[in-house]
C-alpha cells in the first residue's frame, strides 16, 4: 500500500508538472514546435519499444536480480541498446532530406520540415544517456521501494521544467523542448546512481547472466512490437476507415477511459509485478492467495470506475465539452464496457513472474488478431458502431488464455471472481446518481 501510495502520487503530481509545463510552453513557443517535437517522440517511442528486451523486468524477477554479475550484465546490454537507438534514430534522421529530394514527402508537411532531421538527432541522445542509467532503479522496484523512484523522477521533471523555460525564453525556439529532455535524462541518469543505495554499476559479460536476459527478453521483445500494434491499432485504423472530425470525437473518448487504464498499468507495473515475483522467489505457497487478493483490489478500482462510465459517459462528456463532441459520450460508455477486460492484468502478471512472457505475447496476438480482422469487417457490415464493437471485443480477447492459466495453476478463486460483480454494479449505481443529479454544461460555465 505505501509503495502504491508514492506511485500513484508520483503520477498524479508529474501530470501536474507537465500540465504546467505544456502551458508554459504554449505562450513562449509557436504551434509548429509541438507538431515537430510530437514526431521526435512518437518515432523515438517506436524505436523504443521495438527494442525492449526487458532488462527491467528480468532484474525483478529473476532470481539473480541482485546478483552484481548479473547485474552489471544488464548494465552493459541496456548501454548497447541505448547506443543501438540512437545509431537507427540519426540513420532515420539522415533518410529524410533523401526522401524529401526525391518527392516522398509533401511540401509543408511536418516530415518535410529541414529542422525536423537535426531535432532527431540531437533528441535521439536521451536514448544513450538512458542507457546509462542505473540498475539500481530496476533493483529498487523489485523491492517496491518506490519513494527513491518517485524522487528521482519529480526532481528530473522539475530541473527539465526550469531549463525548459528558461530556454524558451531566451530563445523561443524547439531547442528548448529538446535541451529540457537532454537535462531531464541527465538528472536521472546522475541521481539514480548517486542517490540511490547499492554497488556501483560497471561492465561486465556474463554469459550465464546474458543467456537469461536475453531468453527472457525475446518474448518480451516480441510482445512489446505486438503490444505497440494493439494499443495504437484502434486510431491506426479508425484513421483510415472514418472522417478526421468523427475521428476526433473518438479520441476525446479514448483520452477519457484510457486514464483507467493508466492507472491499472501503472499499479500493475510498480506493485503487482514485483510483489508477485518476490512470493514466487521467497514463498510460491502463497502466490494463489496473493494474486487474488490483488485481484480484488483491482477490482475494487476497475469495476466501479468502468460501471460509472457505462452509465454517466454521455452526462460526463456534456458537462466538461461543447455540442460538437457530445457524440463522444455514448463511445465513452461503450469503451469503458472494453475496459472492463482489463481485469485480469494481475494474472498477465503472473506470466512475467514466473518467466513465462511468451504467454502475454501470444495472448497479444490474439488481441491484435481480433483488432485488425474485427474493426475493418465491422465497419464493412455495421459501419462505425461495427468498428467500436470490434474494439471493444478485443480487450478481451486474453481472457481464454488467463482462465486457462488460473486453472492450471490452480489459482482460480470464485469467491475473487464474484466479488467483481458487486463491485460493478455499485459503479453502475453512482453512475446512474452522477446522470440524474450532473447539472449541464451550461450551468457549470453559469457557476463559474
Amino acid at each position: 500500500m505505501r509503495a502504491g501510495g508514492w506511485a500513484m502520487g508520483g503520477h498524479v503530481l508529474g501530470q501536474a508538472i507537465r500540465l504546467a509545463s505544456n502551458l508554459l510552453m504554449t505562450r513562449l513557443l509557436v504551434p509548429e514546435a509541438f507538431g515537430l517535437m510530437a514526431i521526435v517522440i512518437v518515432l523515438m517511442i517506436g524505436f523504443a519499444l521495438f527494442s525492449d528486451i526487458g532488462v527491467s523486468q528480468n532484474i525483478i524477477r529473476s532470481p539473480r536480480g541482485e546478483d552484481p554479475v548479473f547485474l552489471n550484465t544488464a548494465w552493459t546490454l541496456q548501454i548497447l541498446r541505448g547506443l543501438a537507438i540512437w545509431v537507427l534514430a540519426t540513420l532515420s534522421a539522415a533518410a529524410l532530406p533523401l526522401a524529401h529530394h526525391f518527392g516522398w514527402m509533401k511540401p509543408g508537411t511536418v516530415y518535410a520540415d529541414p529542422l525536423l532531421p537535426w531535432v532527431i538527432s540531437v533528441y535521439s541522445l536521451t536514448a544513450v544517456i538512458q542507457g546509462f542509467g542505473s540498475t539500481k532503479l530496476a533493483v529498487a522496484r523489485r523491492r517496491m521501494r518506490m519513494r527513491p523512484i518517485t524522487e528521482n523522477a519529480i526532481a528530473s521533471q522539475l530541473v527539465a521544467l526550469v531549463v525548459t523555460v528558461a530556454a524558451a525564453w531566451w530563445t523561443h525556439s524547439i531547442w528548448a523542448l529538446v535541451a529540457g529532455s537532454l537535462v531531464s535524462s541527465v538528472s536521472g541518469c546522475l541521481l539514480g546512481h548517486w542517490l540511490l543505495p547499492g554497488p556501483r554499476d560497471r561492465l561486465a559479460w556474463d554469459k550465464e547472466a546474458l543467456r537469461e536476459l536475453l531468453g527472457f527478453g525475446k518474448w518480451v521483445f516480441l510482445s512489446s512490437i505486438v503490444g505497440f500494434l494493439v494499443i495504437n491499432g484502434d486510431r491506426l485504423l479508425l484513421g483510415g476507415l472514418i472522417e478526421a472530425p468523427l475521428l476526433g470525437v473518438y479520441t476525446i473518448a479514448f483520452l477519457l477511459v484510457n486514464s483507467i487504464q493508466m492507472v491499472m498499468a501503472l499499479g500493475s507495473a510498480s506493485i503487482v509485478f514485483p510483489a508477485l515475483s518476490e512470493v514466487l522467489r521467497e514463498r510460491p505457497q502463497d502466490l494463489a492467495a496473493t494474486t487474488n487478493k490483488f485481484q480484488r483490489l483491482g477490482d475494487l478500482f476497475l469495476m466501479p470506475a468502468s460501471g460509472f462510465l457505462i452509465v454517466a459517459g454521455p452526462s460526463v462528456v456534456a458537462l466538461l465539452y461543447d455540442t460538437r463532441y457530445q457524440a463522444a459520450g455514448g463511445m465513452l460508455s461503450a469503451l469503458a464496457i472494453g475496459a472492463i477486460g482489463l481485469r485480469y492484468q494481475v494474472v498477465e502478471q503472473c506470466y512475467l513472474s514466473m518467466g513465462k512472457p511468451q504467454i502475454n505475447t501470444v495472448t497479444n496476438v490474439f488481441r491484435l488478431l481480433v483488432l485488425y480482422v474485427g474493426v475493418p469487417v465491422g465497419f464493412h457490415y455495421w459501419q462505425f458502431a461495427g468498428a467500436l464493437a470490434a474494439i471493444v471485443l478485443s480487450q478481451y480477447a486474453g481472457w481464454p488464455a488467463a482462465i486457462h492459466f488460473k486453472i492450471k495453476h490452480s489459482l482460480m478463486n470464485m469467491r475473487t471472481e464474484v466479488f467483481a460483480v458487486p463491485a460493478l454494479a455499485l459503479g453502475l449505481l453512482l453512475g446512474l446518481g452522477f446522470a440524474y443529479i450532473a447539472p449541464t454544461r451550461q450551468a457549470l460555465r453559469s457557476f463559474f
